[in-house]
Formats: structure tokens, sequence, C-alpha cells
């Protein structure tokens, strides 16, 4: 549950259903996560998903760049 804030009109929560899946290639990492509310007014669920891209940095085997 998540609780809303600053609308007037509609649930003051919402039920939210969260996925997070990883994809390893040479090289890259990826992590895809996908949050969906679902007890949205005038709809019937609202999709955020973000992907963010991992890898190493060439010459520095401690670090890594997030995109």
């Amino acid at each position: 549950m998540m609780r809303i804030t600053d609308i007037p009109f509609g649930n003051k929560s919402t039920r939210v259903h969260c996925s997070q899946t990883y994809k390893k290639t040479e090289g890259l990492l990826e992590v895809i996560r996908m949050s969906q509310s679902l007890d949205v007014p005038y709809g019937t669920s609202f999709q955020l998903e973000e992907k963010w891209t991992i890898s190493a940095i060439e010459g520095s085997p401690n670090k890594c760049l997030f995109k």
C-alpha cells in the first residue's frame, strides 16, 4: 500500500505492485523496475517503468557507470 497526498478526490491510499528484473550481457547489467498503482481514479492502473544500465568503467575494475 502507498499513501496518496495532495489529491482532493479518490482514495487516500493505493495498492502498488512492484517487480524488478535483471538482464546480464557481456560487460553490461540492465535493471528493469516496474511499479504499477492498481487503484487510480478514472482508469484501471498507472505504470512507471525504470531501466538502469550498469557497465564497468574501462581501466577501473572497482568502478561502474549507471545510465
